[in-house]
């Protein structure tokens, strides 16, 4: 006489032969007697075909397309299909591994004279004191360097202002501003504000500093300014740099610094960015 097996029978007799359990509420497990989901899985899977996510009752789902990444969408969310934005890195090629732009509006009162003809590399810390004045938000700034082969870029701006009102005398003052990188002058300009017809004279700076191999690690920069020579009693006016020395044709939104540092790299590692 032919058995027969009811169809909730044969299904309790598979899940024995496949080494599978289920609960009461529906859920399954493979491997373990205490399911935690739906499918709960206690072990190595292999996927020999498609993996269809976001289906219905009626559609299987969006099975993905070649290099798209299976990526949670958090609880009670399905996984997606999403295409990495990982750019190709050829060998030997620069990229832009660090940019950051510092800012301020505090600037600095030049009045004391020194010498502005400063070798490379020379030391921040040589420098006579009370002359050379740090510009407070461009400064102590911290930038690092990922790889050995490396070109690091500082773009700096400042307005300089001279109160300077004197009819027919004409006063000019020089003046410079360096970089210094991990305390070691890595670049320094040097210019000049003078009055021709405007009271009050300015005038933009901009300076663009490069400097490679930096050792790997972290690394400061700090930007220094200071007034060189006086020309036709220019010695008596305030020089400011990155600041106003009177609202009257400038404000010090408008006078502010910006420096801008940015540092390529031949990638040699890369880091796991966190969202």
């Amino acid at each position: 006489m032919m058995n027969i097996m009811n169809v909730s029978t044969f299904s309790v007799f598979l899940l024995v032969q496949l080494g599978l359990s289920s609960s009461l509420s529906g859920q399954v497990g493979i491997n373990t007697n205490k399911p935690k989901s739906m499918l709960d899985v206690n072990g190595d899977m292999v996927i020999r075909d498609k993996i269809y996510v976001g289906g219905t009752d009626a559609v299987k789902g969006n099975p993905g397309v070649p290099k798209q990444v299976f990526t949670s969408q958090g609880d009670h969310h399905p996984p997606v299909w999403k295409t990495p934005n990982i750019p190709e890195v050829k060998d030997f090629n620069y990229y832009l591994i660090y940019n950051n732009v510092f800012e301020d509006e505090t600037g600095v009162l030049l009045w004391q004279k020194t010498s502005s003809l400063l070798p490379e590399d020379y030391l921040m810390t040589n420098l006579p004191a009370g002359y050379w004045k740090s510009i407070a938000g461009l400064s102590g700034k911290v930038f690092k360097v990922s790889s050995t082969q490396n070109k690091a870029y500082f773009t700096f701006e400042t307005v300089a202002h001279l109160r300077a009102d004197e009819d027919g005398v004409f006063p000019a003052t020089d003046f410079a501003c360096g970089i210094f990188v991990d305390k070691k002058l890595k670049g320094i300009r040097t210019a000049t504000v003078r009055q021709v017809k405007l009271t009050f004279p300015f005038t933009t700076v901009t300076m663009l500093i490069v400097t490679e191999g930096l050792a790997k690690g972290n690394h400061v920069v700090d930007v220094l300014c200071s007034r060189s020579r006086d020309f036709n009693n220019a010695g008596f006016y305030d020089l400011a740099i990155g600041r106003t020395v009177d609202n009257i044709n400038l404000n010090d939104f408008m006078a502010r610094s910006t420096l801008k540092v940015e540092v390529f790299e031949i990638p040699e590692e890369f880091e796991i960015v966190t969202p």
